[in-house]
């Protein structure tokens, strides 16, 4: 498991969002907030079972003390073309030493 310390390099960060407001009702939760990029965020959490009120509102409330990092892991071709350009980068660093200087 990654801790925000030391995320897994494959995921991608796509948003960073302090949480601003929760709405709720039985069975889902609308997390709101504002993204490091200064965009707004909504985050929408869908419960398979209804929860009584009681729950739902001890979850809003600590879902509320939430931040969100939202992050994702690019498809296979999507990480084989960041290679093959890396890989070319590191050809033209390398032939840029080799070239005498006149």
């Amino acid at each position: 498991m990654t801790t925000p310390d030391s995320p897994d390099t494959d995921f991608l960060p796509v948003a960073d969002i302090e949480i601003d407001q929760v709405t709720h009702d039985r069975d889902h939760f609308v997390l709101s907030g504002t993204g490091r990029d200064g965009a707004e965020y909504e985050v929408r959490l869908n419960l398979e079972i209804p929860v009584d009120k009681h729950t739902s509102d001890v979850l809003a409330e600590i879902l509320s003390q939430c931040g969100w990092q939202i992050r994702r892991r690019p498809n296979r071709s999507v990480n084989e073309i960041r290679r093959a350009l890396k890989r070319n980068r590191d050809r033209r660093a390398a032939r840029r030493k080799t070239v005498p200087k006149a």
